[in-house]
């Protein structure tokens, strides 16, 4: 199975985490954002359009249900 062309955006508020991840995922997959601001999840995903979202769920300000519930609303 071909999975380099899936993209994902991955948002977390640590940046070791971020990284981490980042890290595992990318000769798997395409990341075409990280995000360590939850204001950031709704615009950058508009923007790349991922199709596949890995995200926090007790990110500070938005948390990632909240998130999920909007991208899915605009998406």
């Amino acid at each position: 199975m071909h999975t380099h062309g899936i993209k994902i955006l991955l948002a977390d508020d640590h940046p070791l985490v971020l990284e981490s991840v980042s890290k595992l995922l990318e000769p798997h997959f395409t990341i075409v954002a990280t995000v360590q601001n939850p204001g950031e999840i709704i615009p950058r995903a508009l923007q790349h359009q991922p199709d596949v979202i890995l995200l926090d769920a007790r990110m500070p300000g938005l948390s990632g249900f909240a998130a999920t519930r909007e991208v899915k609303k605009l998406l």
